[in-house]
């Protein structure tokens, strides 16, 4: 199935709209998708059968403050769909309960939420050991993929793609670990995924879904890590 044959919305827009201020750290997109001259990001189409994220950080304190006297953030969503009409909403923020540290503690996270949170904070470290692998210091490279094997610990599929990055830095591959760490990092910052995706991975399952929805354990052409098995 290709992706132009699924397409079901596109040219997805999306306007923050907030009392936050971005300049002082209080709000951050932390995806790569590009503003246009509205201010609004500019998100991938969607298939049938897939969804595309947006991580935001907020700034707590901002947030507890301004929630009693105004919506705190608003997403107003624009995209057309396959037959080229446009469809407009929007989403709010709702406002949340001020509780003690205990209490914090103690809510259940969103396990979806916090595995989409993992991928885009696993690729800015990605992005960090690229930096480094192009300036061949070797040490800060171990423990950003230390850090990246921490972080996997309860994803396979970031497992997997860790153990053949651990591959190609225990052989010292320069070349080829700074363009999987490009693609790598690129694909789960921005990645368009399954809408039933689970945290659990099979190389197996993967293979049948349509490219654009793929989870690979690389990114590149090389296929010698591509042998891993099920989860």
């Amino acid at each position: 199935m290709g992706f132009l044959a699924s397409l079901a919305f596109q040219d997805v827009r999306v306007k923050l709209e907030t009392p936050l201020l971005p300049r002082m750290g209080q709000i951050k997109v932390r995806n790569d998708y590009v503003q246009n001259n509205k201010g609004q990001y500019c998100l991938p189409s969607i298939a049938a059968g897939s969804e595309v994220w947006m991580a935001i950080s907020l700034s707590m304190n901002e947030v507890i403050y301004l929630q009693d006297t105004s919506s705190v953030l608003t997403c107003a969503i624009s995209l057309k769909d396959k037959h080229g009409k446009e469809h407009q909403c929007s989403v709010k923020l709702p406002s949340l309960p001020v509780v003690g540290l205990i209490e914090y503690g103690m809510a259940q996270e969103n396990e979806l939420v916090a595995r989409r949170f993992n991928e885009v904070e696993s690729a800015e470290i990605q992005r960090e050991a690229r930096r480094h692998v192009q300036n061949r210091n070797w040490t800060a490279v171990e423990g950003l993929v230390r850090e990246l094997e921490d972080r996997a610990q309860n994803n396979p599929w970031l497992e997997e793609s860790v153990k053949y990055l651990r591959k190609l830095l225990e052989r010292r591959d320069s070349g080829l670990m700074e363009k999987e760490l490009m693609y790598a990092s690129s694909k789960m910052m921005n990645r368009v995924a399954d809408i039933n995706d689970s945290m659990l991975f099979c190389m197996d399952a993967e293979a049948v879904k349509p490219a654009f929805m793929r989870k690979k354990v690389s990114q590149g052409r090389n296929t010698d890590s591509q042998g891993g098995g099920q989860k």
